[in-house]
């Protein structure tokens, strides 16, 4: 009975993680944590050594290249890109300074528009926000300080 309902078990874990790798590209942290909520420790060690053997698994440099390239376009400053990298056991890329450069500009364009129109008030506003949301001081100055 113990083996039939073993069998169950792993067959669910199977059709859970092709599930999730359906939907968008996992770590391999990732996948042990979402497979843990539901599924004792030698299901998941089974399913993830044929995981493995299949070779479903992109390697971790590949996802995380992938998932910073999304969190830049969503206008992402770099601390907070390593940080969700970070949660999901993946390798921070390399630096891109045009990209963040480029993502303080829109985020402060979207918020505040064009920097050389703003009073001092408003640029300590906008400095403040910038930094709230991650970005480092030589961008925000930079991009504070440029001429039209």
């Amino acid at each position: 009975m113990t083996e039939k309902k073993d069998r169950s078990e792993l067959s669910r874990a199977r059709d859970r993680v092709n599930w999730y790798l359906a939907q968008r590209d996992h770590s391999r942290l990732e996948l042990r944590s979402k497979l843990a909520r539901a599924f004792p420790p030698e299901i998941i060690e089974e399913v993830m050594a044929e995981v493995e053997s299949l070779r479903l698994l992109a390697p971790d440099e590949e996802i995380a290249a992938r998932v910073a390239l999304s969190l830049q376009r969503r206008n992402k400053s770099r601390m907070y890109i390593e940080g969700q990298l970070r949660k999901m056991g993946l390798p921070a890329p390399g630096r891109d300074d045009e990209a963040e450069l480029a993502s303080v500009r829109a985020v402060l364009e979207r918020k505040f528009g064009p920097a050389h129109e703003l009073s001092f008030e408003e640029r300590t506003k906008a400095y403040r926000f910038l930094k709230y949301r991650g970005f480092e001081d030589r961008w925000i100055r930079q991009v504070l300080n440029e001429k039209p």
